[in-house]
């Protein structure tokens, strides 16, 4: 079964400070594994569902975000999961 998470994704002017940070920890730490995903907010951890349920988590997803309004997001801090992931606290 394939793989999927739900996740946001930031505007692009944020990603791409996101990406220089991530650049710089990659550089200074070693931490290349920080480079595999975009910039996102974790929503759903990864699951599995089977592929013929793709379009109806996609029509799902669809129909929730349309009801959706935008909503501000203050970032601070550092945080850490294990060794190899770390986030921006909120």
């Amino acid at each position: 079964m394939p793989l999927y998470f739900l996740a946001i994704i930031p505007p692009e002017e944020i990603s791409m400070r996101i990406k220089s940070l991530k650049l710089e920890i990659a550089e200074k730490y070693e931490a290349k594994h920080a480079l595999k995903l975009p910039a996102h907010i974790t929503l759903q951890i990864p699951f599995k569902i089977p592929e013929t349920e793709e379009g109806k988590l996609i029509d799902s997803l669809k129909s929730f975000a349309e009801n959706q309004k935008s909503f501000p997001l203050n970032l601070k801090d550092f945080g850490r999961f294990g060794q190899k992931v770390i986030f921006i606290n909120n």
